[in-house]
């Protein structure tokens, strides 16, 4: 069970913002870009992190706001991604740099719903059983029905995305 994160940043390689029909998260109040986190950090306006952070995603981005939170103040700091360890679209020295630093990377894991429960968000893993991208960069992801994980963010707390550009067509 994921439990004792104090914030979420959605770190989805792309440069367009997109949102996957399946969740809601342009009507969430504390939910935001991503690269938005990463600005605001270089222009001196980031925020304050505290505890545990979740980071969704497996690339450039996801590795660049890990090592963000951990400066910002976070505790711990956890990527979920898709790929597969060798799969990760970073690059090695970022990497290597980030698992010194003590990121903790957990692959196969999919973020398949986020949502609103009274004052908190209840964010969904499931364990990925395949995924590809097609040649319009469109996912195809395929996750293990029943291995469904939640955690839930009190409304206090920070929940940044960052995506842009392809497609998510995630099928549960």
């Amino acid at each position: 069970m994921i439990k004792g994160f104090s914030a979420v940043i959605i770190a989805i390689e792309t440069q367009r913002p997109i949102v996957p029909d399946l969740v809601r998260w342009r009507k969430i109040k504390d939910v935001h870009l991503g690269l938005d986190f990463l600005r605001a950090f270089n222009l001196g306006e980031g925020v304050k992190l505290r505890q545990k952070v979740a980071i969704i995603g497996g690339g450039a981005s996801a590795f660049d706001c890990a090592r963000v939170a951990l400066r910002q103040g976070a505790s711990e700091v956890h990527i979920f991604c898709l790929e597969e360890f060798s799969e990760m679209r970073v690059n090695k020295e970022d990497l290597e740099e980030a698992l010194l630093e003590g990121v903790a990377i957990h692959n196969h894991k999919a973020l398949v719903h986020l949502d609103e429960v009274s004052d908190k968000l209840q964010l969904v893993f499931r364990d990925v059983e395949s995924f590809e991208f097609d040649e319009l960069g469109r996912l195809d992801l395929k996750t293990i029905p029943g291995s469904e994980r939640s955690f839930f963010l009190r409304r206090s707390d920070i929940c940044h995305r960052t995506d842009s550009g392809s497609s998510l067509g995630i099928q549960g």
